[in-house]
């Protein structure tokens, strides 16, 4: 029935979806997965080198057969060009018609170019036979135009003598015709018949002989002067009259046309033709020759290379099968192999379960399950544990326990399933940004109550007239970090915000430099607790006056010299503003920051490092940056890394409120002292003791007011600096500030957000004073409530003395050691420029520091021995030198575990050292560890770091002057 009951039980509805949703244990399936994975891998790797090396050599094969092809289409095309020119230049040395000629040569002309065109080793062969073709297709155009000029005159030629011919012959059948008639006409009739069957064979071919030969028949009738001869003999007969004048006629078409000359000068045209092409021809027939000697001798070779890919191609195709051969079984026995162990751990698993299942049927383990965790503390660290064992289990301890424990079962389950829940909200809505920012701001409200609490205690103290040391200032340091955490829990809340689709800007027309100057002067105290130096350079052609959000703009520079000195100490901060472009309205500004100097290596920060590789992902602080740099429609984040320094930069657009141009910016330098108030300085720094009372100054320029700002901190009072109305309200009513000093025009008896309904601060009643920084305002008339403040004026030749008295409510006369007085004096020596009053000041306290650095006499009697002191103070020592190196990363890690553990054994060196400095210093990072960890206030981790390192190097100097 029990086990019925919970079956049924609604509860356990809930407790399966408990399990499936929020328990880490792994289900039974999850236990395979690497195995899977891995026979996944194993197929698809086989699988993939297989079709690789197929692909590859088909890839091979068809790079090899494309090459090949076009080898031999080109061999093919060029001995097809040349066989066709050879054929051309046959056909025209065989060719009478001048048309034909002129036709052929143009082919020619074009196979020519063909050849020229190729990529050959005879490529300026083949050009320069394509130019001579050229040449002699004008050639051939003048001997095809006389061609047919001569030709037409042989015509007439050739009708002439035939007519001539005829009339002899009838002249000779006449009989009439004498005996020396017809002997002449005889011998005439010979010659023009040689001479017809010559000048029949006249053509473009004719040779020089048989033309030479016609030109002397021809000459030697002119010579015989038939025609005279016949004129001699016609005896007044018609016929031989006739032959006469057909005679004249004969001689008249030959020396009038001067038929030899034209057919000598074309002939001669056609024989210089004719010698072109034969040289060309010997010359196609020498390419043709090289060729097919080439291409044997070439294909031999590409025989040998076939012959040669084919051997490689069969070794590859042979060694083919085996390598997928080879594949197949690894595949296989891996497979199996894997299968194997699945199967074994199956059973094992199947095993262990059936062995818990039975123990908590047999109730014999009844500490399954505890009563407090709900886990299996027995079981949980085994192999083969898996969500579905623990759900039977639970079920069936479950039904075996009382309703209470039942009960608070399922009420933690609703507790896991409400975290889970909680968890897998990736993305938060409007609303609920909107209630993380409400929290944040209550946090941060309270965090500032805190902050004046703290403040009130101390003003209390000073009121006792009570002597404090610096080393016993515990609120001081929880001041610190009180004004750490409201930073933080401040820029939590304003990321929030940020990260609302409702962030608007809320733009005012100020002076941006002044702006910046009262940020960076407000960090002077931190860049002195970390030795760090800060430097500001701006651009002359700058316009200062713009419009933009002041409290985002102080927001994100803040931001931005947070990111570049995060856990730096001792290095130097330069900061450059550069005008980039500028137009009607609008300038945009690119923001430089540059760190050099220390005695350390420089590394880039991790918080910057996500800034130039993403695969880093972005800090607290970079992510509000970037928020803010968005906002303000801020770009070009750059960061670089070189042997001596790394940069930093953005650029920012700014809207000019004011065109009038300032010209000079002068260099802004901190931490700096005035020359003529460092001695009071130091006189009034060795006096008080630093409370945790902060001091806002609201003025125009707060370079002008440097003197007013170190003369407070000398005091041991925090200054804030504000140069519009806008953070000088938001600032005061915040109430974390117990005197204001301005000179701009304000309210400033007013309610304060750390008030609880509207009165001031009943349960911290914090001494509050209001001081006039001009003679021309005045805050003598202040509502009754109010009374208890102090107020005045501060003239603008104020003495130190008038400034002590106006704050001696605040003030604290601190009770120290010699030793703690001295290096005091050397902290405000080194805060100077004056590097030969910090030189002094070194060598005066570096012997008395040493002897501070412990107590010999006691850690004499701690080990019992001189002997044994003296040989086990270097080894102490050393120790020492270590452990700090080992804390150092531990700390650049954010390994808390391992701090804990230094500092552990620091503290134990240290108090058998007799070392009070560095006892007293491990019990601040022991208080440190124990209630802030590692994970926020890193400037005081740095001042700690810095300071534990000095007192374990002032040990090892003083050991070294005993030993």
């Amino acid at each position: 029935m029990s086990l019925h009951k919970a079956a049924t039980n609604p509860n356990d509805k809930h407790s399966n979806t408990s399990l499936k949703a929020g328990s880490k244990t792994k289900h039974i399936h999850q236990l395979f997965t690497v195995h899977f994975i891995v026979i996944f891998l194993t197929v698809a790797i086989g699988l993939c080198s297989i079709l690789f090396f197929l692909t590859l050599q088909h890839n091979q094969s068809q790079t090899k057969i494309a090459l090949q092809f076009d080898s031999l289409r080109t061999q093919f095309l060029q001995q097809k060009y040349l066989m066709n020119a050879d054929m051309l230049i046959d056909s025209i040395l065989n060719s009478t018609n001048s048309h034909e000629l002129l036709t052929s040569q143009e082919t020619l002309s074009l196979q020519s170019k063909k050849l020229s065109l190729l990529s050959s080793k005879h490529k300026k062969r083949y050009q320069g036979a394509f130019a001579r073709n050229s040449q002699a297709m004008d050639l051939i155009i003048r001997i095809e135009s006389k061609d047919v000029e001569n030709e037409l005159l042989k015509s007439k030629i050739l009708i002439q003598l035939d007519t001539l011919l005829d009339a002899i012959e009838v002249q000779l059948n006449n009989q009439r015709t004498d005996l020396n008639q017809a002997t002449l006409l005889n011998e005439v009739e010979s010659q023009l018949t040689n001479i017809v069957l010559i000048l029949k064979d006249l053509n473009l071919k004719t040779s020089v002989e048989t033309f030479e030969k016609l030109t002397g028949k021809m000459e030697e009738v002119f010579v015989t002067d038939y025609a005279r001869q016949l004129a001699n003999q016609q005896d007044e007969s018609l016929g031989m009259a006739d032959i006469v004048r057909d005679f004249i006629r004969f001689e008249d078409l030959m020396l009038k046309e001067d038929f030899l000359s034209k057919w000598q000068g074309n002939l001669g045209l056609m024989s210089h033709y004719q010698r072109q092409l034969i040289d060309e021809k010997q010359q196609l027939q020498q390419i043709i020759s090289a060729l097919f000697v080439s291409q044997n001798d070439g294909d031999a070779t590409l025989v040998m290379n076939d012959y040669t890919v084919i051997d490689k191609e069969a070794i590859l195709l042979n060694q083919i099968p085996q390598w997928v051969a080879i594949s197949s079984s690894i595949l296989l026995v891996s497979v199996i192999v894997l299968l194997w162990c699945v199967r074994r751990k199956v059973k094992a698993v199947s095993q262990f379960s059936v062995a818990s299942i039975s123990h908590a049927l047999n109730n014999e383990a009844n500490t399954v399950i505890t009563e407090e965790k709900g886990s299996f503390p027995p079981l949980h660290h085994k192999a083969f544990y898996n969500a579905e064992s623990e759900y039977i289990i639970r079920k069936i301890q479950r039904t075996n326990s009382n309703k209470a424990e039942y009960a608070a079962l399922i009420d933690k389950n609703l507790m896991l399933e409400d975290k889970v829940l909680k968890l897998k909200a990736s993305a938060k809505s409007s609303s609920q940004l909107q209630l993380e920012q409400q929290d944040w701001q209550s946090l941060h409200l309270t965090t500032l109550k805190q902050l004046v609490l703290i403040s009130s205690a101390a003003v209390q103290e000073t009121a006792n007239k009570i002597g404090l040391s610096e080393e016993k200032n515990y609120l001081y340091l929880a001041h610190l970090q009180g004004r750490y955490l409201v930073r933080r829990l401040e820029q939590f809340s304003g990321h929030c915000y940020l990260q609302n689709g409702d962030a608007l800007l809320t733009l005012t027309d100020v002076n941006f430099v002044t702006q910046l100057q009262a940020i960076v002067l407000s960090l002077r105290s931190e860049l002195l607790l970390c030795k760090n130096t800060l430097s500001v350079t701006i651009d002359e052609k700058i316009l200062p006056e713009v419009n933009l959000d002041v409290k985002l703009f102080g927001e994100m520079l803040a931001a931005f010299i947070g990111l570049l000195l995060s856990k730096q100490i001792g290095r130097k901060l330069t900061m450059k503003l550069q005008l980039v472009d500028k137009n009607k309205g609008q300038q945009i500004i690119s923001f430089t920051g540059q760190i050099e100097g220390g005695k350390n290596a420089l590394q880039l920060p991790l918080v910057l490092q996500a800034f130039s590789d993403s695969s880093f992902e972005h800090s607290e602080l970079g992510n509000y940056f970037n928020a803010l740099l968005r906002l303000q429609h801020g770009n070009n984040i750059s960061v670089q890394l070189t042997e001596k320094a790394y940069y930093f930069s953005f650029t920012l657009p700014f809207a000019v409120a004011d065109n009038q141009r300032e010209h000079n910016f002068p260099l802004l330098s901190l931490p700096g002292r005035l020359a003529d108030i460092q001695k009071d300085c130091e006189e009034l720094a060795t006096k008080y003791i630093v409370m945790p009372i902060e001091v806002l100054i609201a003025v125009k320029v707060p370079e002008n007011h440097l003197r007013l700002q170190q003369l407070l901190q000398a005091f041991g009072l925090q200054v804030t600096f504000v140069s519009c109305k806008l953070m000088l309200q938001q600032y005061w009513q915040s109430g974390r500030f117990a005197v204001l000093m301005t000179e701009l025009d304000c309210q400033p008896f007013t309610a304060f957000i750390v008030d609880e309904e509207g009165i001031v601060c009943p349960r911290t009643p914090l001494t509050r004073g209001v001081f006039s920084l001009s003679e021309l305002r005045d805050f003598n008339y202040k509502p009754e409530r109010y009374s208890h403040w102090k107020h005045g004026v501060l003239k603008p030749n104020y003495s130190v003395s008038e400034l002590e008295t106006a704050l001696q409510p605040w003030l604290k006369e601190q009770v120290c050691s010699n030793e703690i007085i001295e290096e005091k004096v050397l902290q405000v020596a080194s805060s100077n420029c004056d590097s030969d009053a910090l030189s002094e000041a070194q060598s005066v306290l570096t012997a008395k520091k040493k002897e501070y650095s412990f107590n010999f006499e006691r850690y004499l009697k701690n080990q019992g021995s001189a002997e044994l002191a003296i040989y086990m103070l270097d080894e102490y020592t050393i120790e020492n030198r270590l452990l700090v190196e080992e804390l150092s990363q531990a700390i650049s890690a954010h390994d808390g575990k391992k701090t804990d553990d230094i500092i552990r054994s620091l503290l134990v060196n240290a108090r058998i050292l007799a070392a009070d400095n560095l006892l007293h210093l491990c019990q601040q990072w022991h208080t440190l560890l124990t209630t802030q960890g590692l994970d926020s206030c890193e400037k005081l981790q740095m001042v700690l770091l810095s300071k534990t390192k000095q007192a374990v190097d002032d040990i090892s100097q003083h050991a070294v002057t005993i030993v």
